[in-house]
């Protein structure tokens, strides 16, 4: 087809006949319609056949008709070219991914390391931020640093009255007999600051006001002052409190295993569970201990440590302070609140920091473990692990060591020697305790100077080479040194929970200097 079968034409007679011959009109205004101008076909004037004199906008009006048509059909094609089996699949990758992003949000809930650590360490980390600005705790820790030098720090309490730096039992508890279910009953036992005795009236709240408790209290204050402060929710009847005097005492060096030992001495009951004043009980813990299954549970076996599983909310304000108005009701009360929460991502397990001190603990089970059902630890990530756990109380409990005071390892050395002696570690469930997110202490202040040079060490053998004796890290941790030659020459290894193949290695990041 040419140019010239769809320009306009008129007709004129021939004088010869009567039959009409088409004739090309240049110059004719006639509009084409859409049925003629469809007909044209591309070549046409891509070729170079629309050249014909006069017919310049005639081809001009085409080719712009046929520029929009190709715009169209580009279109078209593209759609055309993800036919709807591509379409199918793209919008099954879409769902797929959704579902994806969904899981991993459930899988944060109840991840060990991921929904774990969420809120926490975003808590954590504006805490550490908020803290480098505030000059009032700098003027904090430049006064405890000058009242007391860290190089100062008593010693008196590394031994006992046979010149042993370390104890194997605790001494003047009952004997180790066999006791019955039905015969079994909890205290809870803690041990607190006279500045945290605002938290023990929670306490008797959750645990239950007519239940056996026991405290240890570092004050210069009366009973009757302390009374005075936690009654109604404490019932004295029940409730057994002993005070060691602050006087002699750095404030940095807080006697934290004293005061635990001080508070199982007063225990009357077959067993206990012992929790830091700043971890709050879930209401049904003292329910849950004494539910028939577990009872029998702990009468079959005398090294049984139920752990509780220790979880921790974010603080509720911004600013660097104890907000207890916004804190306190968000502490969970049952595990259903703990889920609330977790959605929420305001609660994760305790410490993101120190992994290690929690990090063996089975929370991901523990949101699906049935209540009042034991789930044993199939083995011990890290030498750090610090669980908070029920036990029974006797003579062969293994003490707290005195010998560790203030921050660090005054705990887990108590867990390395109840795994070494044979306790079994069987995570309890339904039951837990959550972290009350208070501001540091001044012994954890004193436990976090270290050498001027520290930030610019780059490898553990370069710190090892400075002077570390005059801190408290390293004083404990040479500390440390001593209690684990001690342990593995002295106590026989009867362990039932075993380390796991992978362990951290814990001794890498200890303050000792190299010989």
């Amino acid at each position: 087809m040419s140019h010239r079968d769809i320009l306009p034409v008129t007709k004129r007679k021939s004088s010869d006949s009567n039959a009409s011959t088409p004739t090309i009109s240049p110059t004719s205004s006639r509009v084409f319609d859409s049925a003629t101008i469809r007909a044209a076909s591309l070549p046409d004037y891509y070729s170079g056949e629309c050249t014909a004199e006069g017919a310049g906008s005639a081809c001009l009006k085409l080719k712009q008709y046929e520029r929009k048509r190709l715009r169209r059909r580009r279109k078209r094609d593209f759609i055309y070219r993800y036919d709807w089996i591509k379409i199918f699949g793209v919008m099954l990758v879409i769902t797929l991914g959704i579902c994806i992003c969904f899981v991993s949000r459930l899988d944060r809930m109840d991840n060990n390391a991921d929904f774990n650590y969420g809120a926490h360490s975003a808590d954590k980390l504006r805490e550490k931020t908020e803290t480098t600005t505030l000059g009032n705790l700098s003027n904090r820790r430049n006064e405890i640093k000058k009242s007391q030098p860290p190089a100062a720090i008593s010693t008196e309490l590394r031994t006992d009255s046979n010149n042993q730096a370390f104890k194997m039992n605790t001494p003047n508890a009952p004997e180790c007999a066999p006791v019955a279910s039905t015969d079994i009953e909890f205290t809870l036992v803690t041990q607190l600051s006279y500045d945290r005795l605002w938290m023990i009236p929670h306490h008797c709240t959750r645990w239950g006001r007519s239940n056996p408790i026991s405290i240890a209290i570092f004050t210069d204050k009366s009973k009757s002052d302390i009374l005075e402060t936690i009654q109604p929710q404490c019932d004295p009847s029940v409730l057994t409190i002993q005070t060691l005097s602050t006087t002699g005492i750095p404030e940095g060096d807080y006697p934290v295993n004293v005061l635990r030992n001080m508070a199982l001495s007063a225990v009357k009951t077959s067993h206990v569970i012992y929790v830091d004043v700043d971890f709050w009980e879930s209401e049904n813990l003292y329910g849950t201990l004494h539910h028939p299954f577990v009872t029998r549970q702990f009468a079959a076996n005398e090294k049984l440590a139920a752990v509780i599983p220790a979880f921790a909310i974010a603080r509720m304000c911004r600013e660097y302070y104890d907000c207890k108005d916004k804190n306190i009701p968000k502490m969970p009360f049952t595990k259903d609140d703990v889920k609330k929460l977790l959605e929420k991502r305001q609660v994760g397990p305790f410490d993101p920091t120190n992994r290690g001190g929690h990090g063996s603990t089975l929370y991901r089970e523990w949101l699906k473990q049935p209540d009042s059902n034991f789930l044993d630890l199939p083995c011990i990530q890290s030498n750090r692990y610090e669980p908070y756990m029920a036990f029974r109380y006797c003579r062969d409990l293994p003490p707290f060591q005195d010998a560790f005071s203030g921050y660090g390892k005054n705990k887990m050395t108590f867990v390395m020697q109840m795994r070494r002696s044979g306790y079994i570690f069987s995570q309890l469930g339904g039951a837990f305790v959550v972290h009350y997110p208070h501001l540091d202490s001044a012994s954890r202040m004193v436990w976090n100077e270290g050498p001027e040079q520290l930030g610019n060490v780059r490898k553990m053998s370069e710190l090892r080479k400075m002077d570390l004796k005059k801190f408290k890290r390293a004083q404990v941790d040479a500390t440390f040194v001593e209690f684990k030659k001690w342990l593995n020459e002295t106590i026989p290894n009867e362990e039932r929970t075993f380390m796991c193949e992978d362990q951290q290695d814990d001794d890498s990041r200890l303050w000792v200097n190299e010989n």
